[in-house]
């Protein structure tokens, strides 16, 4: 073969040469696909959009189903009929405050999950025109004239709904003006079974409207069954295209708009999309742009990196090529000259090394051992011993033998760790070099014991074996507990590292338990749904300081995992998780905890191997806490009553929130604040509603003059007492002494 290579067998000439065909052939592929892919364009854009719009039915129709579940379950509230009855009773200083208290704060859970876009639920109580909303308690008249005021959605449209013939409705959005300046777009949802009470949602469309189908230049309509428009962002849909849909799926091309409309599975509402013909036209013509572009870019790509590997490619192949030249060997036959040295050299070489391997096996070198004894690199002991079982490539399987102390227990017997571990391994040794002979046992970490059988029996058969041990860890089981884990068979030394893994995942498996344990079975993950249940239930009880129940919710939950076979590793786990809530809320209610040492208390779960040892330590920690928020609570209760107290004695006198904040040695913002949570109402109103129940025991029992009334009982404007008192009870002083002396011979 001649030293000198032909220009058109070069290797860069003919790597060069296969690249531009390769471009040329994906040049070609390329613009078949876009003039096919051209013509299909806009109707794929078409089914893009209408995804669009089944992705957003799916988010609309999800939050008006959660939405509709939560308006029931708050519907059939045993608190909220209590509620009504006291109510109805108009004894506004008979009313259960914290019954109040509680329905608000399910109101404010229901209303700050972000996931049901809410601005607000009111429950409306017909008799006494009370509403219970996330601010606390107001009068039905004053929230929709002011906090809630549209045009559409007024007091006595709302009045009118209680003889509606219906239980649940979606109304039309509408403009609420807020607070003065502040206007949100809000779409309500009413729910009521009875005349009594019903209950109002008020969702934010905008936010909605953002979060499902924020698109530029496209309108969105929802349409009930009844053609009705319930939520619009243009009034502009022709009732011509609205008529062809008929609530069936589908869309329409009229005019320069596409019309899209989907119905909702659960709800039965149309929801319909309005987009300008030209955003597709954009669409299409940015679509080919950009195919055109990546077509161009892709060519000069190719063609610039072909040169450039090309060259890359031949250079070091060039250099190898002198220096192989003198080689005379047999060429590979390729019409590339190149590659024929390349090969002949590459064969001489892989010639050599096998010649070498076939030396260093027959000579057991040590470059062998050192390649399996890399696969036990996770093992801390001397792998001298392990010379047999390297050059043996027999089936083995692998027994961990983990270890837990009871470092109390250990510590009164002033035995250390490492004298236990060393009595144990050399008993494991015994036992297992006479049970198994050729095995091999090591001590891997401080608290993992490893031993190595040449044995294929099945696990039943390891176990009985294993028995005496069992029997004899067992007695000891107050110094120390042992989980075995064993392996499957393997056929090789070479699998070590595989074996060694499965076994750790093994003995991390083990079970809550005052015994020693076999594990020679992975057990599926499981997610437990009832206990998610139950630390709601958890916390709940917790939050409100009731000890009894939260011990047993807590103690529900560990029965509930243990008996669901849930590893030692995993409860631990959970009782850590519970541990740290129960320290936040202790946190939470007194600033002085200091976390930092409550987490010590963390390391303590380490040492229970039972329920009951669980249990045990973490009751003290849940009665300290609950006892800690009862008392924090009990405070607040008092202050508040005080408070009232109060009023109710100096009520005639010209008192202010900060004369009684003063008197009760507290700031006045924490009493405002405190009143509001208690009692539902901010403590002008609930001075207001003090002075106006006495106002109306002198008007029935006195012939005191209205302005005289006003001022004993601590107004001194009678414009501003006669204002409140029809604010309050829907009259002037006047009209109620009038209807007050009527009712005798009505």
């Amino acid at each position: 073969m001649s030293t000198r290579i032909k220009t058109r067998n070069s290797l860069f000439i003919q790597i060069f040469a296969g690249f531009l065909a390769v471009i040329i052939l994906l040049s070609s592929l390329h613009w078949i696909s876009f003039s096919i892919l051209k013509n299909d364009t806009k109707g794929e854009l078409i089914k893009y959009n209408r995804l669009l719009l089944q992705n957003t039915v799916k988010e609309y129709e999800r939050v008006f189903t959660s939405v509709k579940s939560n308006l029931y379950s708050l519907y059939y509230d045993p608190k909220v009929a209590a509620a009504n009855v006291k109510l109805a009773l108009q004894r506004m200083d008979r009313i259960d405050y914290m019954k109040e208290g509680q329905i608000i704060n399910e109101i404010e859970n229901h209303v700050s999950d972000r996931a049901l876009y809410l601005d607000n639920i009111l429950i409306y109580f017909n008799q006494s025109s009370i509403v219970l909303d996330k601010g606390g308690r107001s009068n039905a008249e004053t929230l929709f004239l002011s906090d809630y005021k549209s045009s559409i959605y007024s007091y006595s449209f709302w009045q009118g709904q209680f003889v509606e013939g219906y239980t649940y409705r979606l109304h039309p959005s509408s403009e609420f003006l807020i607070i003065p300046g502040s206007i949100r777009s809000l779409l309500p949802i009413s729910i009521k079974e009875t005349p009594k009470y019903q209950i109002i949602a008020l969702l934010d469309t905008d936010r909605m409207l953002q979060a499902f189908h924020n698109l530029p230049d496209v309108e969105f309509m929802i349409m009930d069954k009844n053609k009705q428009p319930l939520f619009q962002t243009t009034s502009d849909f022709p009732e011509s295209v609205l008529n062809k849909f008929e609530g069936a799926d589908g869309e329409v091309e009229q005019g320069q708009y596409y019309y899209f409309s989907q119905k909702g599975n659960e709800s039965a509402l149309s929801y319909i999309v309005k987009m300008p013909t030209s955003i597709v036209s954009a669409q299409m013509k940015k679509f080919n742009l950009n195919l055109l572009l990546a077509l161009g870019l892709s060519i000069g790509a190719g063609i610039v990196c072909s040169h450039f590997f090309s060259r890359r490619l031949y250079r070091p192949v060039k250099q190898i090529i002198t220096a192989v030249q003198h080689s005379k060997l047999k060429g590979l036959g390729s019409t590339i000259s190149e590659f024929n040295l390349i090969h002949d050299k590459i064969h001489s070489l892989i010639k050599e090394r096998n010649d070498i391997q076939t030396e260093l096996i027959n000579k057991k070198s040590l470059l062998t051992n050192y390649g399996y004894m890399n696969k036990l690199k996770m093992i801390r002991s001397d792998l001298s011993d392990l010379q047999d079982f390297i050059l043996a490539n027999r089936k083995f399987r692998i027994i961990l033998f983990h270890l837990q102390f009871r470092h109390a227990s250990l510590k009164e017997l002033n035995i250390s760790l490492d004298d236990v571990s060393y009595y144990l391994r050399e008993y494991i040794n015994l036992v297992m070099s006479d049970s198994f002979p050729g095995s091999h046992t090591f001590q891997i970490e401080s608290n993992q014991i490893l031993s190595i059988i040449f044995d294929d029996k099945p696990i039943d058969t390891l176990q009985e074996t294993m028995l005496p041990l069992k029997k004899v860890w067992d007695g000891d089981s107050q110094y120390y507990l042992i989980s075995i884990a064993m392996s499957s068979i393997y056929a090789s030394a070479a699998e070590f590292s595989k074996a060694y893994n499965e076994v750790l995942e093994k003995a991390g498996q083990a079970k809550l338990l005052s015994e020693t344990q076999f594990i020679s079975d992975l057990r599926p993950l499981v997610n437990h749904a009832y206990v998610l249940e139950k630390e709601k239930e958890f916390d709940l009880n917790l939050r409100e300081g009731n000890i009894l129940e939260s011990k047993e919710s807590l103690n529900q939950m560990l029965r509930y995992l243990h008996q669901k076979e849930e590893s030692a590793d995993n409860i631990r786990k959970f009782a850590k998780s519970i541990l740290e809530r129960i320290f936040q809320q202790a946190a939470t209610f007194d600033q002085k905890v200091n976390l930092a040492e409550h987490r010590i208390d963390l390391k303590e779960t380490e040492e229970c191997f039972t329920i009951e040892e669980i249990s045990h330590l973490m009751e003290p920690h849940i009665v300290r806490v609950t006892s800690l928020i009862r008392s924090v609570k009990n405070e607040q209760n008092d202050l508040a009553n005080r408070a009232a107290d109060i009023m109710e004695a100096s009520y005639a006198k010209d008192i202010s929130l900060d004369s009684v904040a003063e008197s009760l040695n507290i700031s006045s913002n924490y009493l405002s604040i405190l009143m509001k949570e208690k009692t539902g109402i901010n403590f002008s109103e609930h001075l207001n509603n003090v002075r106006i129940r006495k106002a109306k025991e002198l008007l029935e029992s006195t012939s005191l003059s209205v302005q005289d009334v006003g001022i004993r009982i601590g107004y001194r404007n009678v414009t501003s007492f006669i204002r409140m008192f029809k604010k309050v009870t829907g009259l002037t002083p006047g009209d109620y002494r009038k209807q007050i002396k009527l009712q005798p011979f009505r």
